[in-house]
């Protein structure tokens, strides 16, 4: 079987035939992350999601200045928004370094956890290939690599909770 090469996830497609949504956000101050990276909404402000996210906005498009003057406080950075009817595409990767996964059938309709890779300005987000259980922030919804292919890409979409939109604290 292939191996695939990774990529920065990206919202692929919406179920409902929509184009996925982007809007423009300001950015937090002091932030810094790339086009690919997951961000969130802090007092309306982007700002990069860390490990297990609680809350995802969506995939930044751009790159954010990392300063804290007036300039880069009114950078707006276009979002492809994760909402219910959003599949975004990402490779399936372990959470091990060095270690691929291969697709099985049975990861379709599976959830699994979300993981950055930690090579600093990657951007790249990963689906963790083994359900993680509390950790799991993804659903499987489609492949777009044969089973058996390693880092293979799928659509996925968020687990419910996890909409920076479409829930309160």
């Amino acid at each position: 079987m292939a191996a695939i090469a990774l990529k920065k996830m990206y919202a692929r497609q919406n179920i409902s035939g929509n184009s996925p949504r982007v809007e423009k956000f300001p950015c937090a101050a002091t932030q810094s992350f790339v086009a690919g990276d997951l961000v969130y909404l802090v007092s309306g402000r982007l700002t990069v999601c860390g490990a297990n996210p609680a809350d995802i906005l969506g995939v930044a498009l751009e790159d954010a200045v990392s300063a804290a003057d007036a300039v880069a406080l009114l950078q707006l950075i276009p979002v492809q928004l994760a909402e219910p009817d959003t599949l975004f595409q990402i490779n399936l990767a372990s959470s091990t370094a060095g270690a691929s996964v291969a697709l099985t059938q049975a990861m379709l309709g599976g959830s699994c956890g979300l993981y950055k890779d930690g090579t600093a300005g990657s951007g790249l987000w990963y689906a963790s290939g083994v359900t993680l259980g509390a950790n799991d922030r993804l659903v499987i919804d489609k492949f777009i690599d044969a089973v058996g292919d390693t880092n293979a890409r799928v659509l996925v979409r968020f687990l419910s909770k996890y909409y920076d939109l479409y829930h309160t604290s």
